[in-house]
């Protein structure tokens, strides 16, 4: 006899819906490795671009991957000379305008630093620093541009009484160095100029004074903090000498390298205090930039001539030693293209190490060994002059690629790289 037919067991009910807490979008959002594809998503619902647009996320999500490195901007040029194929920057980079036409007047100002896809200009005025040759000003106004949206912002002057301290008409040298600054943790919010916070800098620069004006977006207002320290370092060392060379970012704070006192001067930027910590003397202290690594330490890149016959790159790190000493640790040597004289480093952001090379065997670095080594023909003008190449290197694979050519030699030059991703998820979608 046939066993009575069963009926199957039901099905189970279906599991709940999923919630997408912030905290699960976020986790979702953060493995999206472009910033093109954080727009999308930043554009399909109100609830998804909260998330994205979150300061601290957006901290996190840049921390992971650093926004590439578009193009040069040299100092002694109003001029942009973008990644070229094949170099991975390449297609964003030929989209990118900098002219900043917008703002009023372009022509009387003048580009004095960028960060964070925003370029600080400035117009002179009346003051200029006393037995300078009138390359710096002390008074100017300054404006804050974001090239992708078309605002901009103009700041205020600084006040008389942040200035009085200086002592203008005591002092025989002046420096005046304004300059884009990382906005801190407390700064980072929305603002009209381009999405997320920023701060100038002025960095005063006198006999025996040196004062940094700070003016935080947020704020609304310039303040001023003093290095007591100033005097008693520059003792004994010619005014004209005590320069502050290479300005970097790292940690949040701004580092100069003091070149004559084998020094690095930190601002703190969550502090507003200004110290130093040693350099490693010798031929450390040239063709020199900073970084912070992955792991939060202070890192450097140094590239070494070896009197034209040979270049070596480095990658070191300052840490403790066996007996907790702090000191620089060599990590890697990193091998550069061998057909190539290389003349200086030209930066560092977006993830890139940039510096500059001329082939070998073209009379531009024939003259540059001739220089070395004294030759009266360096002197020799050249009507042909040979492509200088700009290489970057990658500051985690330490990979060295080509990334873009150039007729002339650039001794010192902003590197400019993609908008913070607060700006593209409000600008491209």
């Amino acid at each position: 006899m046939a066993s009575p037919r069963q009926n199957p067991a039901p099905a189970p009910p279906p599991p709940p819906p999923v919630i997408l807490t912030d905290d699960l979008l976020e986790e979702i959002f953060i493995r999206l490795d472009t910033p093109a594809d954080l727009a999308r998503a930043s554009a399909s619902c109100p609830p998804f671009r909260r998330v994205i647009t979150d300061p601290s996320f957006l901290r996190r999500y840049r921390a992971l991957y650093p926004p590439p490195l578009l193009g040069i901007l040299p100092r002694d040029a109003d001029a942009f000379l973008p990644a070229e194929p094949p170099h991975r920057s390449a297609p964003a980079a030929g989209a990118v305008d900098l002219s900043c036409a917008f703002l009023p007047d372009r022509h009387t100002w003048r580009r004095r630093d960028v960060r964070d896809g925003r370029i600080l200009f400035s117009r002179e005025e009346e003051y200029y620093a006393p037995d300078d040759d009138g390359a710096d000003v002390l008074l100017m106004d300054l404006a804050v541009c974001d090239p992708f949206t078309g605002r901009y912002a103009i700041l205020p002057e600084i006040p008389q009484d942040l200035i009085d301290p200086l002592d203008l008409e005591g002092q025989s040298f002046l420096c005046f160095e304004p300059f884009l600054a990382p906005a801190t943790a407390a700064d980072d919010d929305e603002d009209e100029v381009g999405g997320a916070s920023f701060r100038v800098m002025y960095m005063a620069r006198g006999l025996t004074k040196l004062m940094a004006f700070i003016f935080p977006w947020e704020a609304g207002e310039w303040r001023a903090v003093e290095y007591d320290g100033w005097a008693a370092l520059i003792n004994g060392t010619s005014t004209w000498l005590a320069e502050m060379f290479w300005r970097f970012h790292v940690h949040g704070n701004i580092c100069w390298l003091l070149d004559w006192a084998n020094k690095l001067l930190i601002l703190d930027t969550t502090t507003n205090q200004l110290s130093t910590i040693e350099m490693v003397p010798g031929s450390w202290k040239k063709d020199i930039v900073f970084l912070e690594t992955e792991e939060g330490q202070l890192g450097l890149f140094v590239l070494i001539n070896n009197f034209y016959t040979s270049f070596d790159l480095y990658y070191a790190i300052w840490q403790d030693n066996d007996k907790g000493v702090k000191q620089w640790r060599v990590i890697e040597a990193i091998q550069l293209p061998l057909n190539y004289w290389y003349e200086n480093l030209l930066g560092i952001d977006g993830g890139y190490v940039l510096l500059q090379g001329i082939p070998k065997g073209s009379k531009s670095s024939w003259q540059a060994s001739s220089r070395q080594n004294g030759s009266s023909q360096a002197s020799e003008s050249s009507s042909e002059v040979p492509e200088h190449v700009c290489f970057s290197v990658d500051v985690k694979t330490f990979r060295v690629e080509r990334f873009c050519g150039t007729n002339h030699a650039i001794k010192t030059a902003n590197l400019f790289y993609q908008l913070p991703t607060i700006v593209v998820a409000a600008v491209l979608m």
